[in-house]
This record gives structure tokens, C-alpha cells and sequence, in this order.
């Protein structure tokens, strides 16, 4: 596996989200993934890191 590229279960390390989640983002179009035969799925990083920039939350903005 190219080191630009994570199978599912290290993906969802690699960001701190189930693999559920993951399952969720990808079928909602959220998240592109690679399809690597009947069943292997494997995600871009610099995809998953693109993703996860949605929930960053700027500390000057929180209000509480």
C-alpha cells in the first residue's frame, strides 16, 4: 500500500472516527474513496485531512 493511501481501518485511526463513520461520509459522497477490487477500499490522506478541515473550529469563534 502507497503511503499516500490508508485501508479503511487505518483510515479511520488516522482521523479518530469509526469505521462506521467513515462508511457514512463515503456513501453520503462526503469522503472519495478507491475501490480496489469486490471489497478493499482505500482513502486518499490528503482526502481525509480535506474532510476533517470542515469540523476545525477556530478557536476565536467559539462562543460559549
Amino acid at each position: 500500500m502507497s503511503p499516500g493511501y490508508l485501508p479503511k481501518r487505518a483510515a479511520a485511526e488516522y482521523v479518530g472516527l469509526s469505521q462506521r463513520t467513515l462508511d457514512y461520509a463515503r456513501s453520503r459522497g462526503d469522503l472519495p474513496f478507491y475501490k480496489i477490487g469486490p471489497r478493499k477500499v482505500v482513502f486518499r490522506v490528503a482526502d481525509l485531512d480535506k474532510y476533517m478541515t470542515r469540523f476545525r473550529v477556530d478557536v476565536g469563534e467559539v462562543v460559549v
